[in-house]
């Protein structure tokens, strides 16, 4: 997720000893279609709670957070998104 990768959130995985595990990508990426719901390009003054809570909401879907720690001690943390209103048509309007 893109939330991964602003200074504050790195900065802060850095601090608490967070990697990401290596993942292989296997999702298209692609621009949003017209009347579809859309964050904003750029997302300030909220804590990584309030961020994922909003990709959450406005995407109709869960948050999957996953951590574990390797036989090493490493500890790592990825972040997923699962649909749960899979036609973004159909995700009701936040208020």
């Amino acid at each position: 997720m893109a939330i991964e990768d602003a200074k504050e959130v790195k900065d802060a995985m850095r601090r608490l000893g967070l990697q990401h595990p290596v993942v292989i990508l296997d999702e298209a990426l692609q621009e949003p279609a017209k009347g579809v719901p859309r964050l904003p390009s750029e997302i300030v003054n909220l804590t990584m709670d309030q961020s994922l809570d909003l990709v959450a909401r406005t995407f109709g879907g869960l948050i999957i957070v996953k951590e574990c720690v390797s036989s090493t001690g490493a500890h790592f943390i990825d972040l997923d998104y699962a649909c749960v209103i899979c036609d973004p048509r159909k995700v009701p309007s936040i208020r």
